[in-house]
């Protein structure tokens, strides 16, 4: 019996350290993918907004509302691409409006917050979460906003409260 073990043990050895390329996707078609690629409809639309943005920027630097859809569009490149330059730009876009509305906008916080999150500094987006709530109230977009913060903060319970306080919203994000 001991030699049956044995031989089954090094037979299974020998089989399962064997090393096999196996390609999970023929190369031909791979090329083919890349040269027959097309950018979607959405890559297109983002690409036209963020030039249209980036003009007015331009021509307008120091424009309220500029500034924003800018950021919006460089937002939209980011979740498109994932170039955090992107995302950095937009960032301090942001930081420039919130001062220029002398930081009594809400929305602009909640902006400052999300893209926070994005780049994984939870404590600093708590903090400019807590400013909206400051300004604003507890509103659906905050809580929605607080969920994220606080399960990403590892604070479970609060989550779930913030969790249970939307049950009623009956909506797609919930």
């Amino acid at each position: 019996m001991r030699n049956i073990f044995q031989t089954f043990l090094t037979v299974l050895l020998i089989t399962g350290c064997t090393h096999r390329d196996k390609k999970i996707v023929d190369p031909l078609f791979a090329d083919s993918l890349i040269v027959h690629y097309q950018p979607s409809v959405m890559a297109q639309t983002a690409e036209s907004n963020l030039a249209f943005w980036q003009k007015r920027m331009d021509s307008l630097p120091d424009n309220f509302v500029n500034g924003p859809k800018y950021a919006s569009a460089l937002s939209s490149f980011f979740h498109l691409y994932g170039n955090i330059k992107d995302l950095l730009k937009a960032d301090s876009l942001m930081k420039r409006s919130n001062e220029a509305n002398q930081q009594k906008e809400p929305g602009i916080f909640r902006t400052l917050a999300s893209f926070a999150m994005l780049q994984h500094q939870f404590h600093q987006a708590d903090s400019f979460l807590k400013r909206a709530v400051q300004i604003e109230g507890r509103s659906i977009p905050n809580t929605y906003l607080d969920f994220d913060v606080a399960f990403e903060l590892g604070d479970y319970a609060r989550a779930k409260n913030l969790l249970r306080s939307l049950e009623k919203d009956n909506s797609y994000g919930y």
